[in-house]
């Protein structure tokens, strides 16, 4: 079961096998879009709950958080984007300008930290770069994104499982599609945007690297077969590549025993990503 706030992110991880969701944000299941996507997984077969609660205020989420334990089977993992925009030059932010911004994201992401179980399978904070390269008149909103880099930091420090994405601004998705202006302002100030397929990849990423088995662990100088890689696996490796590299490999270039360096070079010179040139080169590794 997974706690995780944000529709797109939670279409996803449903398609990717998620059978039980809990919402949590301060309307609940009450705006039309949010009614939609709780409709839409359920139809789906989806188990789900959607609070009206504010992470943030301690007694209300603890009371959310015992029901869905109660309910539901052990949590597997947390994913949270909440965020509020209270923007203000810092000689005229008050005092009330700063707390409403860093609230959800402080004591919210905090409150996230001490009440599931500390063995979970992922803890994810969508953050954002404004906590890296500073944006103008978000000193307060920036200060919770530092907030949740700093406690990530410190659970895997610890041996928790936790990651900080640094999100820019992402078309379609979040504040940049219920408010222009502000897509129109991050814009102008060269803000680089990414694309809702490039921040899926990057979640999906981050779920990745809390697997068994790091990259930095892989051996590219061993057959694929040494991971564990069969004949039903190769199935899947070969479709997965197919899909997103757009690269006809077979099940028996997967399955051979040369090494997964030499399977990353045939996928890439099999890729229609790659340029026809640059796929006629008798080297990749001339690249």
């Amino acid at each position: 079961m997974i706690i995780i706030v944000y529709d797109s992110v939670a279409s996803w991880m449903v398609d990717h096998g998620a059978r039980y969701l809990a919402f949590t944000s301060g309307s609940g299941a009450t705006k039309p879009a949010a009614k939609e996507l709780v409709d839409n997984v359920v139809k789906r077969g989806v188990n789900v709950k959607a609070f009206a609660c504010d992470i943030s205020q301690k007694e209300a989420f603890a009371a959310a958080f015992d029901e869905i334990k109660a309910e539901f089977p052990p949590i597997a993992g947390v994913l949270t984007c909440a965020m509020q925009l209270q923007d203000s030059t810092f000689e005229r932010m008050t005092i009330d300008d700063y707390v409403a911004a860093i609230r959800p994201k402080v004591q919210g992401t905090r409150n996230l930290h001490d009440m599931p179980p500390k063995n979970l399978d992922f803890f994810i904070c969508l953050s954002s770069v404004g906590g890296i390269v500073g944006s103008r008149r978000q000193g307060n909103y920036n200060t919770g994104n530092t907030y949740q880099d700093a406690l990530m930091h410190n659970r895997r420090a610890h041996g928790l499982k936790g990651t900080s994405i640094n999100v820019g601004v992402v078309l379609g998705m979040g504040t940049t599609a219920e408010r222009g202006e502000i897509l129109t302002y991050l814009k102008s100030r060269a803000m680089i945007v990414v694309c809702e397929k490039e921040l899926l990849a990057t979640v999906q990423a981050a779920m990745a690297d809390e697997l068994p088995i790091q990259s930095v662990d892989l051996d590219s100088s061993r057959a694929a077969s040494a991971y564990g890689v069969d004949s039903w696996v190769a199935v899947e490796v070969r479709a997965w590549v197919f899909k997103d590299a757009k690269s006809d490999v077979s099940v028996f270039d997967i399955l051979s025993n040369a090494p997964v360096s030499q399977l990353a070079e045939n996928i890439a010179a099999k890729s229609q990503l790659v340029s026809a040139s640059v796929r006629n080169l008798e080297n990749t590794k001339d690249l």
